[in-house]
């Protein structure tokens, strides 16, 4: 029994001190993760699993990139479930304040730093390019934007001396070769490098060093992660039964 003032300790100590009783809670415990995979394992089914509502309504048991970008491609609502989001977060661009001065109104007192955020978003297209990587999240776990910095070789680490293009990818153009293995470090376990296929959509110059990509010239963006920190759940995927 719980002591009188309802913290609870002494039914803690009782259960710590009852081998008997830990055991069954270990036994229910157990019997719930069971329970909840089979549920899982049994999603769409009914009659004990004589009728499978996913294969009757052809439904994905594990849908995968394709299936959210080829809706995203041929099926309007889902384009428009996609688009919305990144639609209402990008049209109007994010004001920046520095001080006193707001990136919304430029005047005598603007600081440079926002001389200078003005002047690299117009030459880059900064916001149009993240709009695209937001897209990109409707369909894809995660998406990348490449960051244009100098060097001959983008398997090397990328240097401070400028920036001169951006470039948005999503995970079937941008894919995670090689992890960061030092426990030490706070990108344990974080992408070490790219593979990214530059020319896979417009046709271009081959990039120098071939398509390897050191993570210091990648942004990597994903949303709705549940126990990862790379893999997000695309926005169709709750939606594409509907769809």
């Amino acid at each position: 029994m719980a002591n009188e003032n309802g913290n609870g300790k002494d039914a803690i100590a009782e259960i710590e001190n009852s081998p008997e009783l830990t055991r069954a809670l270990r036994v229910w415990a157990n019997a719930q993760i069971i329970s909840r995979s089979m549920l899982a394992n049994r999603l769409g089914t009914q009659f004990d699993g004589q009728r499978d509502l996913y294969k009757t309504f052809g439904y994905p048991q594990e849908p995968g990139y394709q299936d959210f970008r080829n809706l995203y491609d041929r099926q309007g609502m889902a384009t428009r479930a996609v688009e919305k989001f990144a639609d209402d977060t990008w049209n109007k661009p994010p004001v920046i304040i520095d001080g006193n001065a707001r990136s919304d109104n430029l005047s005598e007192n603007t600081t440079p730093f926002l001389k200078e955020w003005v002047a690299l978003n117009e030459r880059l297209s900064v916001i149009q390019i993240l709009r695209q990587a937001d897209v990109m999240l409707g369909f894809s776990r995660y998406s990348v934007v490449f960051m244009g910095a100098p060097g001959t070789d983008f398997s090397q680490p990328a240097g401070n001396d400028g920036l001169f293009y951006l470039m948005a990818f999503d995970e079937s153009q941008a894919t995670i070769q090689g992890y960061i293995d030092d426990t030490r470090s706070e990108k344990f376990a974080m992408p070490a490098a790219y593979s990214i296929s530059f020319n896979s959509v417009d046709q271009g110059a081959p990039m120098p060093g071939g398509n390897t990509v050191h993570w210091s010239r990648v942004i990597h963006a994903s949303e709705n992660k549940l126990g990862s920190r790379l893999y997000g759940r695309p926005r169709l995927k709750n939606l594409i039964n509907r769809l």
